[in-house]
């Protein structure tokens, strides 16, 4: 490209004319810098093209880098949930376990209040028989029969009715 540079001459743009029309000198050294211009207009393009290259690969890679901040970004933000995932896992398993102990203390309880209704039907059966036995009368078949008869007990109906030579004295 220097030496294209090199054979410009300006006096070359500006041949003298002769009478009848251009030196031959003149003519070859214009054919000459014409073709030295034309090398170096393909010289320039080939350097703006490899410019051109050039600026789209660092472009892409800016853009890479670009993006990369992105990725960074974004993984740190998953991170970050990761850790929230976590944390979560464990309260979850905090809170399991202390619906497990609830559960525990709820069957236990059941049992306990299972086994104290059994016995206080296992007294209400028992007592039945003995009021029954009591007044010599056949056991009842449903118990609002008994609630009826210990309302009567418990407010008096049944003394009234009774005879005052068969006291006895029921208390529970």
């Amino acid at each position: 490209m220097l030496e294209a540079q090199k054979s410009v001459n300006k006096e070359v743009l500006n041949p003298r004319k002769g009478i009848v029309g251009y030196n031959t000198n003149d003519v070859l050294e214009i054919v000459e810098y014409s073709k030295n211009l034309e090398k170096i207009n393909v010289l320039q393009q080939t350097e703006i093209n490899n410019k051109n290259a050039l600026i789209g690969k660092l472009s892409n890679e800016n853009e890479t880098f670009k993006q990369n901040r992105e990725l960074i970004k974004r993984n740190k933000i998953i991170e970050e949930q990761k850790d929230t995932i976590k944390e979560q896992k464990k309260e979850i398993t905090r809170l399991k376990n202390i619906v497990n102990v609830l559960e525990n203390n709820i069957d236990n309880l059941k049992q306990k209040f299972e086994r104290e209704i059994d016995k206080w039907k296992n007294l209400f059966s028992k007592m039945c028989k003995a009021i029954d036995k009591v007044l010599k009368r056949e056991p009842k078949k449903y118990i609002e029969d008994y609630e009826d008869l210990a309302d009567s007990i418990n407010y008096d109906y049944y003394d009234k009715e009774k005879d005052k030579s068969d006291d006895f004295d029921i208390s529970l």
